[in-house]
């Protein structure tokens, strides 16, 4: 249950079995499995590939982060030249400072003029099931610990069962070393391409700008299906490996709150900050007992639109506006959060925002902090599988 992709695991014991009664040996504590070895002749191929190639793409998902190979994932990055395009769960695996780093709305401008893409850590799937948007013949590597993620998924035609980190850095062992031309300035015309495509999206890249002030570079922000999250996984900057949380590809609604919850508790010193929308804060709005009663200091900051904002959207865009089940009677959260014992306020601007959050992390209680919105535009068009179409490469 240790090995291949580290992930929660269910252990059912029957009851009979927890009545019975026996001698037995108790077993010393088993440490974490060994990551497995990728076979070295699938390695030297792989290298061999991205070496000879004049556009490599390296797309990271989760499993770099959760394998520790960020430092393996950094320098094979460097040596290749080649930018890494991170998926929401992947975020973090190399900082946005870097000039290599690119989230997934960046994804198409760089893979649809590659001629090598190495995936790691990464199911590798477009959730509509689209192809991977490279040119027809793009050499494609998979490398993931899971041998069950290793299909056919976006035509990957070399395929390598192994460890994140001893994956990427037997790769690097394996390449010639040879210099290559720097990509600094088309991935910068990129990146202001996406900055473009994002500043549409108001007030949610407001609000994201707002909590990036306030939050420092170590410091865990965990999202949630809401208008804002939805837009953070590619608007919000991500600094740090385990800085950014998210329910992934589960689409849990109510996931943020109890999560960010466990976040706090197994990071104390660190500052941790949960977003939510009213209709996933009512998920589990209950745990801010459990906050106050073990004083886990998480900041909760609810966006309440009185509504399941995104179904609405849906129910108004695509229903001729005949809404059903999608309006909420909210309370006064602020209030909700004080008749639990946990200090509350209500931020109006993002200026505010950030002031309020500021002073809720300095402190070492739960905070909540409740900030009204209205409807905001849909993300879709530009995150779904209708999304902006990125310049051409000879356009950047």
């Amino acid at each position: 249950m240790r090995s291949g992709r580290p992930r929660p695991v269910a252990i059912e014991v029957p009851p009979d079995v927890l009545e019975a009664r026996a001698g037995i040996d108790i077993l010393p504590p088993g440490g974490g499995a060994a990551g497995a070895e990728p076979d070295p002749d699938l390695l030297r191929t792989a290298a061999s590939v991205l070496g000879s190639a004049r556009r490599p793409v390296i797309c990271a998902g989760g499993g770099v982060v959760a394998a520790d190979a960020t430092g393996p994932l950094r320098l094979l990055a460097e040596a290749l030249e080649a930018p890494v395009v991170m998926s929401p769960n992947g975020r973090g695996a190399l900082s946005d400072h870097h000039r290599l780093a690119l989230t997934s709305l960046a994804g198409p401008a760089v893979l649809g003029d590659a001629d090598a893409v190495l995936a790691v850590g990464t199911r590798f799937r477009a959730p509509t099931g689209d192809p991977l948007p490279a040119p027809p013949g793009t050499a494609v590597i998979h490398l993931n610990a899971d041998p069950r993620d290793l299909g056919n998924a976006r035509g990957a035609k070399l395929r390598i069962c192994g460890d994140a980190a001893l994956g990427l850095t037997g790769l690097l062992e394996r390449l010639d070393g040879a210099a290559r031309p720097s990509r600094t300035a088309e991935l910068q015309a990129v990146r202001h391409w996406c900055a473009e495509a994002l500043a549409p999206l108001e007030p949610q890249m407001s609000w994201l700008r707002a909590l990036r002030t306030a939050i420092p570079d170590d410091g865990i922000l965990v999202s949630e299906f809401t208008q804002v999250g939805y837009v953070s996984r590619v608007g919000y900057p991500v600094y740090r490996p385990r800085t950014y949380l998210g329910p992934g590809y589960q689409g849990a609604l109510g996931y943020g709150f109890p999560t960010a919850l466990g976040a706090k508790v197994a990071n104390p010193q660190v500052p941790v900050v949960s977003i939510a929308g009213d209709g996933g804060f009512g998920y589990s709005l209950q745990e801010l007992s459990t906050a106050r009663k073990y004083g886990i200091a998480l900041v909760t900051v609810v966006f309440t639109d009185d509504a399941f904002g995104n179904v609405r959207r849906d129910q108004q865009d695509k229903f001729n506006g005949r809404l059903i089940g999608s309006d909420l009677a909210n309370p006064d959260f602020t209030a909700l959060a004080r008749a639990f014992g946990v200090d509350a306020q209500r931020a109006t601007t993002p200026d505010q925002l950030t002031g309020t959050l500021r002073e809720a992390l300095a402190g070492d209680e739960p905070f909540l902090i409740e900030v009204p919105v209205g409807e905001m535009p849909s993300p879709w068009p530009l995150l779904g599988r209708t999304g902006a179409t990125p310049p051409p490469a000879a356009a950047r």
